[in-house]
């Protein structure tokens, strides 16, 4: 047996750049052995039950499970996708107003770590796959992330789909630097972000009926 429970990085809260008095003087990225820090309802509850998850690990003898922590943001600060039955999903807005010749500023950090349920997926066949079937050691919880784009090639792509929008972007420091290398040492190959935010795109373009 074995659970895997999708996680957040909204655990870390805002992260160590901004809040030194609960983090200290920590070393970006951070990993999965960095102090957590929620902020709000939704953080707690992510955290709460990534605790109940190893409580159930420890006490029934369940050594594969885990937690995941997928590590997007960096101005998005989301999982990439959408709600099953409509369009509504992390760019949408922004998209439609661009696709209307309105002028949209994103605020974005110079690298940018996109994550969705694909990268996610990956990553739960490879926990699965070598915590049940090969019988490796599972850490507590595990961040995902994926390599990161800069901000120019995130503009780049998003025009790449959509064609010659007026898109600009606008700098802003990183909040969460984030490493999947304990991932990484189990096995986990990224797709990338450019990947990610290409894909996430083009299921948009085709609920806008673009393409």
């Amino acid at each position: 047996k074995q659970i895997i429970f999708i996680s957040s990085g909204a655990v870390y809260g805002r992260g160590p750049l901004y809040e030194e008095e609960r983090f200290g003087k920590v070393s970006l990225p951070i990993d999965e052995r960095t102090l957590t820090a929620p902020r709000g309802l939704y953080a707690v509850y992510k955290s709460t039950i990534e605790h109940t998850t190893v409580v159930f690990k420890t006490v029934h003898g369940i050594k594969p499970s885990t937690s995941l922590r997928p590590g997007s943001g960096a101005g998005l600060g989301q999982l990439l996708g959408y709600r099953c039955y409509d369009d509504d999903g992390v760019l949408t807005g922004e998209i439609k107003r661009l696709l209307k010749g309105e002028k949209v500023v994103l605020k974005l950090a110079p690298e940018i770590t996109l994550v969705d349920g694909r990268d996610l997926g990956i990553a739960c066949d490879l926990v699965i796959n070598k915590g049940l079937h090969e019988g490796a050691e599972i850490f507590d919880w595990y961040i995902a992330v994926n390599t990161p784009i800069s901000a120019q090639e995130f503009a780049g792509i998003v025009k790449e789909v959509f064609g010659e929008v007026p898109l600009e972007i606008e700098s802003v420091n990183p909040g969460r630097l984030s490493s999947n290398r304990m991932l990484m040492e189990l096995g986990y190959k990224p797709r990338g972000s450019a990947a990610t935010l290409r894909d996430h795109l083009n299921d948009l373009a085709g609920k806008l009926g673009v393409r």
